[in-house]
């Protein structure tokens, strides 16, 4: 069980309940690391995190202002489910290859009510299913490393590829 304290918005640009609750996760991760032969290794971990009191951020257009605010809330209960895959390959001595995959199902589960101030007469909104902010659902990295020796050192060469959904 992790904890994060609760606090107060000091900043001005943030508005909302300025009493934050604390933080409780409750996580579980199972997982396996592999070596195959001596080029190939692998790391693979399911886990679940379950949220009570979330920190985070929520986005709105202030109607006074048309300024994007950020609003401090405790989420009531958030999950975040997923699976990672790690993979390092070495063909050649000099060249490494990474390849790493991620799966997270994150999601507000309980959160009710919150109000949109450009529509007011829509009245309380709940929030459960709306994804979390900053977690994507599928992430791909990709990497390749190639090391020229020298005299004094070495040279590494790396080319990167990042993507993940929206």
């Amino acid at each position: 069980r992790g904890y994060k304290a609760g606090g107060f918005n000091l900043s001005a640009t943030v508005t909302g309940d300025p009493d934050i609750k604390p933080e409780y996760v409750d996580s579980y991760e199972v997982g396996m690391k592999a070596n195959i032969g001596s080029t190939f290794h692998a790391n693979i971990a399911a886990f679940s995190y379950d949220y009570r009191n979330s920190q985070t951020l929520l986005f709105q257009r202030n109607p006074v202002t048309n300024i994007i605010e950020s609003l401090s809330v405790s989420i009531e209960k958030a999950v975040s489910r997923g699976l990672e895959i790690e993979t390092q390959w070495r063909p050649i001595d000099p060249l490494t290859i990474i390849a790493n995959y991620s799966y997270r199902d994150a999601h507000i589960d309980r959160h009710c009510c919150a109000l949109d101030p450009l529509n007011i007469p829509a009245g309380l909104q709940q929030l459960a299913g709306n994804d979390l902010i900053d977690a994507p659902r599928n992430k791909v990295a990709l990497a390749a490393t190639y090391r020229f020796d020298f005299d004094p050192g070495s040279l590494n060469v790396t080319l990167n590829y990042n993507w993940r959904d929206e």
